[in-house]
């Protein structure tokens, strides 16, 4: 966060997953079931809403129209997503937020943030990420977000080897 707005990523996540849904507040959870080791399901996680926003559907739509203009053409994320199949359309806000810490090493100053969900006409997953001392959200935490993306969607192309090549042993 900056100045007294203090957020951790699952909180930016959770909202972005909130306006990427229209609206509803959902309880996050990590596990979706236990399973004993002969198979038995020993109990079962559901999504929970916790409340619905106040804003109207419309509200939420202009926020959400603007939230994919960041990862068009002129847009501040556009060149990381640029390559992203039409099936995979990201809406996203970049970020900085300012460090406050005392002293002349500029590489200091900000942390990059980065928020956003895909694919945008059919929301299946959000984002939020912080690099510290990261600069712009537009040149750090969102190249963490496309590995994230890319991975999710299957869209790497070269799959990471199992073993390392001779040359880096």
């Amino acid at each position: 966060g900056q100045g007294y707005n203090l957020y951790t990523p699952l909180q930016l996540a959770n909202f972005v997953a909130t306006i990427a849904n229209g609206g509803k507040r959902m309880k996050p959870y990590l596990v979706d079931k236990i399973v004993s080791p002969n198979g038995e399901i020993l109990k079962e996680f559901a999504p929970q809403e916790l409340n619905k926003l106040s804003a109207s559907p419309e509200v939420l739509a202009e926020v959400r129209k603007g939230m994919r203009a960041v990862a068009e053409p002129g847009g501040t994320a556009y060149s990381i997503f640029r390559e992203f199949p039409s099936s995979v359309k990201v809406a996203a806000k970049t970020g900085t937020a300012q460090t406050g810490l005392p002293g002349d090493d500029k590489n200091k100053d900000y942390h990059g943030l980065f928020v956003a969900f895909a694919p945008y006409e059919n929301p299946q997953v959000a984002f939020a990420g912080i690099v510290e001392y990261g600069y712009h959200g537009g040149s750090s935490a969102c190249l963490v977000a496309k590995a994230v993306f890319e991975e999710y969607f299957g869209l790497k192309k070269e799959p990471i080897p199992d073993e390392l090549p001779d040359s880096m042993e």
